[in-house]
Order: C-alpha cells, then sequence, then structure tokens
C-alpha cells in the first residue's frame, strides 16, 4: 500500500545519494592511481565534455539500477507489483530525473574533494545538503495523494534543478 510505497521512495532515494557519493569518488582513485588524470590532462579534452561523460555515466548506471531495484522493492516490501503499473513508471522517471541532479553533484563533489584526506567524511557532508531540495522535489513529485498538477510541478522543478547543476557542474569543473 501506501506505507510500502513511502518506504520504497524513501529506499530508492536513499540508494541514488548513496551511489552519487560511492560511484565518483571510487572512479576518481582509480583515474589518479591508473595515471587517467594525465592523459586527460595532457589531452585536447575540454573539462566541461569530461565531467558531462562522467555524469552520465553515473546517471545511466542509476537509471539501470532503479527500472530493475523499484519492481523488485515492489515485490518485497508490499509483497506483490502495483495493480497500476503507471505507478512504477512514474516512480522510475522521478528517479531517473533526481539521478541526473546526484550524479552531476556527486561527480563534481568527487573532484573538488579530490586529494583531500578527509575526502570520505567531506563528500557525504557536502553533498547531502546540495541534495536536499532534490529530496524535497522528488518526495513532492511522487505523492500519489497529490493532484497531478501539483505532482507535475515537482516533476519539472526536478528536471530544471538537474539541468541547473548539470550546467553549473559543467562550469565549474576543474
Amino acid at each position: 500500500g501506501s506505507s510500502g510505497g513511502g518506504h520504497l521512495r524513501g529506499l530508492m532515494l536513499a540508494l541514488l545519494f548513496f551511489s552519487a557519493y560511492v560511484t565518483p569518488g571510487r572512479g576518481r582513485v582509480r583515474e589518479r592511481e591508473g595515471s587517467a588524470d594525465l592523459v586527460i590532462g595532457g589531452s585536447a579534452a575540454d573539462p566541461s565534455a569530461v565531467f558531462l561523460g562522467k555524469s552520465l555515466v553515473v546517471w545511466q548506471t542509476q537509471v539501470i539500477g532503479t527500472v530493475f531495484f523499484v519492481p523488485a522493492f515492489h515485490v518485497l516490501l508490499s509483497g506483490s507489483l502495483p495493480a497500476d503499473p503507471g505507478i512504477i513508471l512514474k516512480e522510475i522517471g522521478i528517479l531517473a530525473l533526481s539521478a541526473v541532479s546526484l550524479a552531476s553533484l556527486g561527480v563534481l563533489l568527487a573532484r573538488i574533494s579530490d586529494g583531500n584526506r578527509l575526502r570520505d567524511i567531506l563528500l557525504p557532508l557536502i553533498l547531502l545538503p546540495a541534495s536536499l531540495p532534490v529530496f524535497i522535489l522528488a518526495a513532492d513529485a511522487m505523492n500519489l495523494e497529490a493532484d497531478a498538477g501539483t505532482g507535475a510541478a515537482s516533476a519539472g522543478a526536478l528536471g530544471l534543478a538537474g539541468m541547473a547543476y548539470a550546467a553549473a557542474g559543467s562550469f565549474l569543473y576543474p
């Protein structure tokens, strides 16, 4: 029911946040150790293109996980899939929009905190407050009891937030 759906949406947002924190951060360590930074730095690649490419990879990973786990979590938390398949599609769509912002933030903040000894502590502490607007908009957009206009407005705002985070990251990516 509604409680299981609420738990599902909260759990999926938490998983997206966790993957936005872990995936770019661990990737940066491997890039640095494998000297990929030297290759990228010596090439003619535009830093904003590198940022958008990394963000796209993280986003795709999050969306693939979301498509797989939303139906699985429905079955685990409520015992069955919802009667209306539109509910699953709406949740996947909203989570995919949320993932745009979280992937962009994760890649940018992983790069900014790179080389810092406190990176594993610093990154989630910076990422969480920057992610709060995304969580609020996503929770509002996925509220199935609200009218369609409220959900659509929140989904639109979530899309705009994703574009704003991606644009800001492409300008600020060092």
